[in-house]
């Protein structure tokens, strides 16, 4: 079972991966997704089961090992973090044109909500200073 526990590691790892490069994931995504990966365990659980195959009862040993389930769950998320750290890096490093023009309009949408956050203090009224009678510049 340990060849079947690294592949299934690689497998959801690579399904991270498509997570992780997706841009716009919509409900059709996440249901193909799901779809795929419910497809895979549901695969290697039933040709498990088939007895003249030499790959007999090895996704059902598998699956009760806790190493196996600790392993599609740490592996692929510490390759997720790893990748997330490398491009953060490299877009500091190297930046491309993409990422310039990322820059600057997070930089926009920064200075757009600290106007609006100014604006909003004084919910459109106009403030006026009151003066006191012995204030103003008024002698009369």
């Amino acid at each position: 079972p340990e060849g079947f526990i690294l592949y299934t590691t690689a497998v959801v790892a690579m399904q991270y991966k498509v997570v992780a490069m997706s841009i716009t994931p919509n409900w059709i995504f996440w249901f193909l997704w799901g779809l795929s990966f419910a497809g895979y365990v549901l695969f290697v659980y039933v040709y498990g089961l088939i007895s003249t195959l030499d790959f007999y009862n090895v996704a059902p040993q598998a699956f009760r090992q806790p190493i196996f389930w600790l392993s599609i769950l740490l592996v692929p998320l510490l390759l997720v973090v790893s990748d997330h750290a490398f491009d953060h890096l490299w877009a500091v490093l190297d930046p491309s044109s993409r990422d310039v023009l990322m820059e600057k309009l997070a930089q926009d949408d920064h200075m757009r909500s600290r106007e609006k956050d100014r604006s909003s203090c004084t919910n459109g009224v106009v403030m006026r200073t009151i003066s006191t009678p012995g204030q103003s510049g008024n002698s009369t």
